[in-house]
């Protein structure tokens, strides 16, 4: 996450205080949760993977799916599927294989 932070544009060279830096995290945060989608979430935003709004967000997709494909049917091979979340995602599973320590 801090490369993720420090990486985004509207970053600044320096906080003035302990106050800047809390508020800038804590709208940079809000608004990640929120607006960043998420390529191991499928591209749903975090909110909607949690909130259960990713299920309105996957038929509107799918519709729009539909509605070009009905259009523009000899692009495909077959029928575009809007891509469902995930049941599970993150970078460190249980069932990963541990790497060795190296010096």
């Amino acid at each position: 996450m801090f490369k993720t932070v420090k990486y985004d544009l509207g970053f600044p060279d320096r906080f003035q205080n302990l106050k800047h830096a809390r508020g800038y995290m804590a709208a940079f945060i809000t608004d990640y949760n929120a607006h960043h989608r998420h390529s191991g979430l499928k591209y749903y935003t975090p909110n909607q993977a949690h909130d259960g709004t990713h299920h309105q967000v996957r038929e509107q997709r799918q519709a729009t799916l539909d509605n070009y494909y009905k259009q523009n049917p000899e692009r495909f091979r077959s029928r575009p599927v809007a891509a469902a979340l995930p049941t599970r995602a993150g970078i460190n599973y249980e069932n990963n294989p541990k790497l060795p320590q190296t010096a």
